[in-house]
């Protein structure tokens, strides 16, 4: 493992960016959040049309935060070989 860590991977520039995408998925996160609460205080009366693409919509926020889990994990194991 410790040599494919070798193979030209700038592990400072890695680590940066999945500080930044951390920042991110926080901020969006937070984002959401709001709409959500927002959504709870008023009467909306969605359609079926509407309604569909909110659930399409949660489907592939569930889909990006599996993909940063596993990039957040990848990372670790990185640190962890470099670390040994």
């Amino acid at each position: 493992m410790a040599d494919a860590v070798t193979v030209g991977v700038n592990l400072d520039a890695f680590s940066h960016a999945i500080s930044g995408i951390q920042a991110l998925r926080s901020s969006v996160t937070r984002v959401f959040e709001s709409l959500k609460d927002g959504m709870k205080n008023c009467e909306i009366d969605l359609t079926d049309r509407e309604k569909k693409n909110c659930e399409l919509d949660q489907i592939e926020r569930e889909k990006k935060n599996c993909e940063l889990d596993q990039i957040e994990r990848e990372k670790k194991n990185c640190e962890l070989d470099q670390i040994e």
